[in-house]
C-alpha cells in the first residue's frame, strides 16, 4: 500500500560539533508508519543496500523523524520483471542524541580515512572488532581471490602480504575500523519476518542497533 508515484523530500538539518549536516532524502509513505525507498532513478537501478538504507534512517533519526522503519524496494535477484523488498529498521535504542553522536563519530573517521591507506580486505577489515579468526580467513581469502593482483590492496602491500602488518595490534588500520563498526548502526540479527497484507511471500526483517 505505499504509492510510489507521490515522493515526500524530508530536509536534513543537523547541528553537530563539526558544522551542519544538510540535505535531504526522499522518501515514500506508507499508512502503517514505514517509509520506502527505491533505486529506479539512479544509473542502472543499483540497489541501495540495506547498510545504505539504515544510514539514510540515521540521518532522519538526527534530524528528529523516527518511523517504524524503511521498505527497501529493489528489483528481484533472479526474476528482473519482479520486484523485491527487504525491511530495514533502526533498534528502539538509538533516539536523536544518539544519532548524532554516531554522525560525529563518523565524520571523525572520515577524516582519518582520508589520511592513510585503510585496506578492507574483502570482509576481513569489518570483523577486527570480535572476530579475529574470521578476520583472518577472511584476509587470506581475499589476497588467493583471482582478482587480487589487480586490487589497489595488491599495488600498496604487494602480492604476498602479512596480516599482522596490514592490521598491527595498535595500529589505526586496526582501531580505525573497530571504531567504525561501533559507528555504524550494524545490523543485529534477522528479527521475524513481516507478512504482507496481500499474503505473498513474508518478508525477512532486517533490525540494525
Amino acid at each position: 500500500n505505499i504509492n510510489l508515484s507521490v515522493p515526500e523530500t524530508f530536509d536534513i538539518d543537523i547541528d553537530t560539533k563539526y558544522g551542519t549536516i544538510s540535505g535531504s532524502i526522499v522518501l515514500y509513505r506508507s499508512p502503517d508508519g514505514y517509509v520506502a525507498m527505491h533505486p529506479f532513478t539512479r544509473a542502472g537501478f543499483k540497489k541501495i543496500d540495506n547498510e545504505e538504507a539504515a544510514l539514510n534512517l540515521l540521518f532522519l533519526a538526527a534530524s528528529g523523524y523516527f518511523f517504524e522503519g524503511t521498505v527497501n524496494i529493489g528489483l528481484h535477484g533472479k526474476e528482473k520483471d519482479k520486484c523485491q523488498a527487504w525491511f530495514v529498521e533502526l533498534g528502539p535504542d538509538i533516539d536523536q542524541s544518539d544519532a548524532i553522536d554516531r554522525l560525529e563519530n563518523l565524520i571523525e573517521l572520515m577524516a582519518q580515512a582520508e589520511s592513510v591507506p585503510l585496506p578492507m580486505f574483502g570482509d576481513a577489515a569489518m570483523k577486527l572488532d570480535d572476530d579475529e579468526e574470521g578476520a583472518r580467513k577472511a584476509f587470506a581469502t581475499r589476497v588467493k581471490a583471482d582478482a587480487y593482483p589487480a586490487s589497489n590492496e595488491c599495488l600498496i602491500y604487494g602480492p604476498g602480504p602479512d596480516f599482522n602488518v596490514v592490521y598491527p595490534a595498535k595500529g589505526i588500520e586496526r582501531s580505525f575500523f573497530v571504531s567504525l563498526v561501533n559507528a555504524l548502526p550494524v545490523l543485529e540479527k534477522l528479527r521475524g519476518s513481516i507478512k504482507p497484507p496481500d499474503n505473498s511471500r513474508a518478508q525477512q526483517r532486517y533490525v540494525f542497533v
